[in-house]
């Protein structure tokens, strides 16, 4: 594995640190909800090459909570192939997303979340192990009632 991942405790902090860099960049702005998301996705994807790593987009995972369904994880890095680190972008409360997190076992997990409300208590709760980071970011305006 990559000798920065070694280190778990400061990488977690510098991809974390990075993440808020790239959402201070939109923080002037008003977007709508997908609008953040999408930057976001991007951006983070794009991230992983400061950390010599290949970032995708919608990376499919099987067997979410040991029940044979499938779905996407919003960005994953990877090394030689090999997932190292996935990240899901959230606006609202999603247990969907924490499950998803918790499905795969892969070194580094992200919740990154854009929402206004306090996720600490239902996060705590369904975060096993502290085995997910999660990313509060603040101070992005959204566009409220559009649907795009």
């Amino acid at each position: 594995m990559l000798k920065k991942f070694e280190e778990r405790g400061g990488v977690i902090e510098s991809i974390t640190k990075d993440i808020k860099k790239i959402a201070s960049r939109i923080s002037e702005k008003i977007l709508n909800r997908k609008q953040v998301r999408n930057f976001l996705q991007n951006n983070i994807t794009n991230l992983a090459k400061d950390y010599n790593l290949k970032g995708e987009k919608e990376y499919r995972i099987n067997n979410i909570e040991s029940s044979k369904s499938c779905g996407f994880i919003d960005v994953v890095w990877l090394e030689n192939s090999k997932p190292v680190a996935i990240f899901e972008i959230d606006s609202s409360l999603r247990i969907k997303s924490i499950k998803k997190l918790l499905s795969v076992v892969i070194p580094l997990r992200f919740w990154i979340y854009y929402g206004s409300r306090d996720v600490k208590s239902i996060f705590q709760k369904n975060n096993l192990n502290n085995l997910i980071q999660i990313v509060k970011l603040e101070g992005i305006n959204i566009l409220r009632n559009q649907k795009n």
